[in-house]
């Protein structure tokens, strides 16, 4: 009986320690960025994924694989399956996954250690968000910037954009990527800038952005590293992890318009206005004359920019051409919008013609103060032109018949149609007889030969057909004749 008991001893501890299921880190100790893999390792395939609900808090998961292997031990099989999980510390210190159930079992928790950043185990890589502002008015551009400093090969960099409630978000053209001293140590830099605009006062929250990415196994930087824009074979080589970092969130105070304000916003830090209008010495009455306005305003894209218009004036004939806007990125990594429109001016009669001045109010973000853009009036002194003054001519009512009146209706009813205002004489209108005569004859003519030929042709035929002289032609047709598919 005691051998029985032991062997069913034996024998449930050997099913246990197979079908146990176990979870790990591996590694077990990383900084705080850097990945490791949470293991599920079980001897029966996985009936459904664990819970991994409760990890949110303290862990990003980034993906998973799942595998199987067969190992051997004292000449036995064993079934080994696999459930890997690439998962990132969101802060640093000792780290738990919890109670965790899978295949109907609870698992014993798995313990990580992560270490902060700047320790000496640490990632040599810091990101980080900047703006070139705390506080800002409504339509106002926000620079920000996500900033990548570190110390080693970079592989593989992917940020995640900013997504901000209540704002528009717009990425600059051109990334920078310099070399710069941190502790005397060499390091690269890597910014990339986006502008974002505030729909409404209140508190604007920039959240924390990520990057994801890969670096050498070793963390150290050899002097090619400096050359290689992060991506030198020598991070493959020796291995590499991946990392994942995310920067800090940032709070915008956005500032009200001003009560009193009127017309339109425009919230910039400087702003231009300029005009290019080389007139000629002397005018006169009914030449075309160009002028062209630009406007400039820093902090704001060409989109923000208001429409520029000139209104006619007794004398004075405005036609505008659709302007044009555009952003630029300036050298000191600011935003500019830039509007130009081109008017062409006709004074229409001699004397005194005033350009009116054009003024632009748009407030200064700097001062907190309204200014204005300033286009000064410019006085013209205009000849009359060669055949006098350029008035608008005055069309002076016909009287037609009522043939003409029902031809001149039908003609605007019929866009092919063109009036002719000349009169044909008796002259023309007996030749155009004549041609009408001689065309239609002629296409009788050609008509009835047509129709001769035709007939004469189907007689012809008729008669080789039934004759019966073609005997040497119907022998050759000895053929069995086919069946009459078309009885017609």
């Amino acid at each position: 009986m005691k051998k029985i008991l032991l062997s069913v001893g034996l024998v449930m501890t050997c099913l246990t320690a197979y079908a146990a299921t176990t979870v790990r880190f591996d590694p077990a100790t990383v900084a705080l960025g850097e990945s490791t893999q949470l293991v599920f390792e079980t001897d029966r395939p996985l009936s459904a994924e664990p819970d991994l609900s409760g990890l949110i808090g303290h862990f990003a998961v980034a993906g998973h694989q799942e595998s199987s292997e067969t190992i051997q031990i004292n000449g036995r099989r064993r079934s080994k399956h696999l459930l890997s999980y690439t998962v990132f510390p969101r802060h640093a210190g000792t780290l738990s996954t919890g109670d965790l159930t899978i295949n109907g079992e609870t698992i014993e928790p798995a313990i990580l250690t992560v270490e902060e950043a700047g320790s000496p185990a640490g990632l040599p890589i810091v990101f980080r968000a900047i703006t070139n502002t705390q506080t800002a008015y409504p339509e106002q551009a926000v620079l920000w910037t996500a900033q990548l400093v570190y110390a080693t090969s970079l592989l593989d960099a992917k940020i995640m954009p900013p997504i901000v409630e209540n704002a528009r978000v717009l990425q600059l053209d051109a990334d920078k990527t310099y070399q710069a001293l941190s502790n005397n140590q060499p390091v690269r830099v890597f910014e990339r800038t986006y502008v974002v605009i505030p729909e409404k006062s209140g508190t604007m929250v920039i959240p924390g952005v990520e990057v994801y990415g890969a670096v050498p196994a070793n963390n150290t930087m050899s002097a090619a590293d400096l050359f290689d824009q992060g991506m030198l074979f020598n991070g493959l080589l020796g291995g590499q992890k991946d990392i994942r970092l995310e920067s800090n969130a940032i709070s915008i105070r956005v500032l009200p318009k001003p009560t009193d304000w009127k017309g339109w916003w425009l919230p910039a830090n400087a702003v231009s206005l300029t005009v290019d209008d080389s007139f000629p010495d002397v005018i006169r009455a009914g030449d075309s004359l160009t002028r062209v306005l630009t406007l400039t305003a820093d902090g704001v894209t060409g989109e923000q920019l208001p429409t520029l218009t000139y209104a006619g004036r007794d004398g004075l004939k405005v036609y505008p051409s659709p302007e044009k806007r555009e952003t630029k990125q300036t050298e000191d990594g600011f935003i500019q919008g830039i509007e130009t429109v081109s008017f062409v001016l006709v004074p229409t009669k001699s004397g005194t013609i005033t350009i009116p001045e054009m003024r632009l109010s748009w407030f200064n973000v700097q001062t907190q103060q309204r200014e204005e853009a300033i286009v000064p009036e410019k006085v013209l002194t205009v000849e009359a032109g060669a055949e006098g003054e350029v008035v608008p001519p005055v069309v002076t009512p016909k009287t037609y018949s009522a043939d003409e009146t029902s031809r001149r209706q039908q003609a605007k009813e019929s866009p092919s149609v063109a009036v002719q205002e000349d009169v044909k004489t008796d002259t023309d209108k007996s030749v155009m007889l004549h041609l009408y005569w001689v065309v239609g004859l002629g296409c009788l003519a050609l008509g009835g030969g047509l129709i001769l030929g035709f007939f004469l042709s189907r007689k012809r035929r008729s008669k080789s057909y039934y004759s019966p002289d073609l005997k040497v032609s119907r022998a050759k047709k000895r053929k069995k004749p086919l069946p009459d598919l078309y009885p017609f």
